[in-house]
């Protein structure tokens, strides 16, 4: 006997059930994550022995009281977030749903946001952004942000330094074992007592008359930088390669 077909009421209570299924279930998880989201970046941080590389640099700008961003792919920002908290850095977050809940783990982690993102204040956000780094502050961002393409490095943050001026300075590292979740910036967590290593790059500096084809061969060139220091921090988490000299441990750093 064959079965008879849904009637034109069943179907969209039946979509209706799965949306509003999705929408509670969206809403007890923005809830839990928005309350105990920064506890639980603080317990992954402190779970994993961090070690430092590089960053000399980034310690003579602060003793001058320079500004300076930083620039991070989103997949990687758990251990940078984590390590670099409650210095008042400044970070550029999408307006959107998933960028509120990142706003407010942040804040709890001592950072300030700017909120925009290219799809939806965007102009607000950079101007926002650009005044505060003038000014010697601190910034922080996610160049392949929010929505991907991951390890795609878009030209707004180049636009922001450029604009302000003040160096960019690429972050990232590697962790063994890790976590790599099933998201599209392939999100890395530490596993507990496992080895971090967090690779702080050369500060680069942005001719404010740089423009056309040479911006977008210095795009070009900090993009595959940053996707060579994933891999070079990965390798020094597994013990692949030495950790080179002078190496600093997250909590002296």
């Amino acid at each position: 006997m064959t079965k008879a077909a849904p009637t034109t009421e069943q179907v969209p209570m039946t979509k209706n059930r799965l949306s509003w299924s999705r929408r509670i279930h969206d809403s007890i998880t923005f809830f839990v994550a928005t309350r105990l989201g920064h506890l639980l970046w603080l317990l992954a941080g402190r779970w994993t022995k961090i070690t430092v590389v590089g960053g000399e640099q980034v310690r003579k700008i602060r003793e001058k009281g320079g500004g300076f961003t930083y620039a991070v792919w989103h997949g990687r920002m758990l251990i940078p977030v984590y390590h670099e908290r409650h210095r008042g850095i400044i970070a550029m977050v999408s307006e959107h749903r998933d960028g509120e809940l990142v706003a407010r783990v942040v804040h709890k982690l001592g950072y300030r946001t700017a909120r925009g993102s290219s799809t939806r204040g965007g102009r607000r956000a950079f101007m926002e952004m650009v005044r505060n780094l003038r000014n010697g502050s601190e910034g922080a961002m996610l160049p392949d942000g929010p929505k991907g393409p991951r390890h795609v490095f878009k030209p707004g943050t180049l636009l922001m330094v450029q604009r302000a001026q003040i160096p960019l300075i690429t972050i990232t590292y590697g962790a063994y074992p890790a976590w790599t979740l099933r998201s599209w910036d392939r999100f890395v967590v530490p596993k507990p007592f496992s080895r971090s290593v967090m690779l702080i790059g050369e500060p680069i500096h942005i001719d404010r008359a740089l423009k056309g084809n040479e911006f977008e061969m210095l795009r070009k060139q900090v993009e595959e930088r940053m996707i060579r220091e994933v891999e070079l921090s990965d390798a020094m988490a597994r013990g692949e390669i030495p950790i080179p000299e002078p190496v600093v441990s997250g909590d002296e750093a």
